[in-house]
């Protein structure tokens, strides 16, 4: 999944993969601009962010939305094992968008834009792996 932390949509992609459990390799682009990362996100024909490739399936797809329910179909439980009326916060739209932008407001929107203090050339380096 390439996101950036402060994107509302981003947030919910990543809630949901919490949700399900599953092991996710996240790949920061910060404010979208793509860094190390540009010539794969960008291969998708956006240059926008959330962008998820699931290599179980070779599907890649864009929006949040999306992303969301393709994640609970297919690797969710079954659908009559949950009551999808618990998942309101992340499939109410205007709820998870105010909550969401408001945390990230309230934390001064991290990953939204290159730090003015940043070492020139960051972007072009190869990525860090953290275990």
């Amino acid at each position: 999944v390439y996101e950036y932390e402060s994107s509302p949509f981003c947030r919910k992609v990543r809630e949901m993969c919490c949700l399900l459990d599953l092991e996710v390799e996240y790949r920061p682009v910060p404010g979208a601009r793509g860094g190390a990362f540009a010539k794969e996100l960008f291969a998708g024909g956006k240059t926008m962010v959330p962008y998820m490739r699931d290599p179980n399936a070779d599907v890649a797809m864009y929006e949040s939305d999306d992303i969301c329910q393709y994640l609970r179909e297919t690797y969710g439980p079954a659908q009559d094992a949950y009551d999808p009326k618990a998942l309101w916060p992340l499939t109410f739209g205007p709820f998870q968008l105010i909550t969401s932008t408001l945390a990230a407001l309230v934390r001064g929107l991290p990953g939204g834009q290159r730090r003015p203090d940043a070492r020139a050339g960051n972007e072009e380096r190869k990525p860090l792996e953290l275990w």
